[in-house]
């Protein structure tokens, strides 16, 4: 499934077992500002490609099929290319190199691939609220009550970074 908005791409690789489909991975990233300016079905394009490129190691010698919301992709490979600008085409070529097979899929069952497309970079975090958030001091002071951590010959030093104090263990011989 892949999905592009006027700021990113996004996609995820997905397995079909016994009806189910799993995520084996997801794939986002955001768009130039060249491509930003690509028209809607330059941009969805652009996902399956650029979806289909990070994925290449996975996809060879597969029979795979592509989702998107974004129907006119799905006859893009059967009809002439005298439509298309040359990176288009270009594209085009690429894809075709993997699988011909471009399905449509609404775009409220799109939710995955569209939800990476149009996330920013802390869009997860600042809808959450602070009780959510990892609490990195409070998880280091539960280790340090855990015997595992407690066996003699692990000692507990406190790196002092950037952002936040590290606290790593070293086992002394």
């Amino acid at each position: 499934m892949v999905d592009a908005s006027d700021k990113a791409l996004g996609g995820v690789l997905q397995q079909n077992i016994e009806g189910v489909w799993h995520p084996i991975s997801f794939f986002s990233r955001k768009l130039s500002e060249t491509e930003s300016r690509y028209s809607a079905f330059g941009r969805e394009l652009l996902a399956i490609y650029s979806a289909i490129r990070h994925f290449r190691h996975i996809l060879e010698g597969r029979q795979f099929f592509i989702l998107t919301d974004h129907k006119p992709l799905t006859y893009a490979l059967k009809t002439s290319t005298d439509r298309y600008s040359p990176r288009e085409i270009r594209h085009l070529d690429f894809v075709s190199q993997f699988t011909a097979d471009i399905r449509h899929v609404s775009g409220k069952d799109n939710v995955v691939a569209d939800a990476l497309s149009r996330l920013g970079v802390n869009a997860f975090r600042q809808g959450l609220p602070a009780s959510t958030l990892i609490d990195f001091a409070q998880i280091a002071a539960k280790q340090q009550m855990t015997f595992s951590f407690r066996i003699e010959g692990l000692h507990c030093h406190e790196i002092s970074g950037d952002s936040a104090p590290i606290i790593t263990w070293h086992d002394m011989v």
